[in-house]
């Protein structure tokens, strides 16, 4: 497929600005009544501070935390005519597929996806 108009253009494909936190509690709403346990508490902003000058990683959760990043996929929706679906509804997908491939073990109280 080749459209000549997206010719040296970049594409966000991205719907909303989600923080760990959201994500976090979108899992323990869908996955902590099937048994898993998904931790929702947040590290406190001067533990995670201090804690950022030993890990990359923390310093890079930090720094995503600090300032909401505004995103526009307009091109994405108007130029190709794709429509991204909720991030929410995308997250709770790869947790199922996760368990499904068995990445993560599956529980006892595990009921598989939702059907549509």
């Amino acid at each position: 497929m080749f459209i000549s108009s997206t010719t040296g253009k970049r594409f966000l494909v991205s719907c909303e600005n989600v923080f760990y936190p959201d994500i976090a509690e979108w899992l323990n709403e869908e996955f902590g009544p099937q048994g898993y346990k998904i931790p929702t508490r947040q590290l406190p902003k001067p533990i995670l501070t201090f804690a950022s000058f030993f890990s990359n990683q923390l310093k890079e959760m930090r720094r995503m935390g600090e300032t909401p990043k505004h995103v526009n996929n307009e091109r994405l929706r108007t130029l190709l005519g794709i429509q991204p679906i909720p991030v929410k509804q995308s997250v709770i997908a790869m947790g199922y597929t996760l368990i499904e491939i068995g990445r993560v073990a599956k529980t006892d109280k595990y009921r598989g996806r939702p059907s549509n």
